[in-house]
């Protein structure tokens, strides 16, 4: 038991840059649902996943909404999204993909060009 503050000190010192970083994050469903939006943009205008010009679009977006530091954590986050060997680690983007392609399947127009460039 002498130790215990110990442990937990060393913890918290060891996860308090996650936790904090995840608390200043804005919700995943959210940010999933916007980046969803915007993929169905680039699908429906071009027949690609990921037009630049649009994309160029949802990185604005995100400033207005979340601000610069917020944005620049959430690009990064979206880079683990496809780089696909650390997707498996990485909660945060799991449930952010998840948003953004429940977007895509429930946006009916945006779901028949996905199949289709899909298949």
């Amino acid at each position: 038991m002498k130790y215990l503050p110990f442990l937990l000190g060393a913890f918290l010192s060891l996860n308090f840059g996650n936790l904090a970083q995840a608390q200043n994050l804005p919700s995943s469903s959210e940010v999933g649902t916007l980046f969803g939006d915007y993929m169905c943009q680039s699908f429906e205008n071009t027949g690609m996943i990921t037009d630049d010009k649009i994309m160029e679009k949802f990185a604005e977006s995100l400033i207005d909404k979340y601000g610069e530091e917020n944005t620049l954590k959430l690009m990064e986050k979206l880079e683990v999204v496809f780089t696909k060997d650390n997707l498996a680690n990485d909660r945060y983007g799991v449930d952010l993909m998840r948003s953004a392609l429940n977007h895509i399947i429930n946006d009916d127009s945006c779901f028949q060009v996905f199949v289709k460039e899909l298949f």
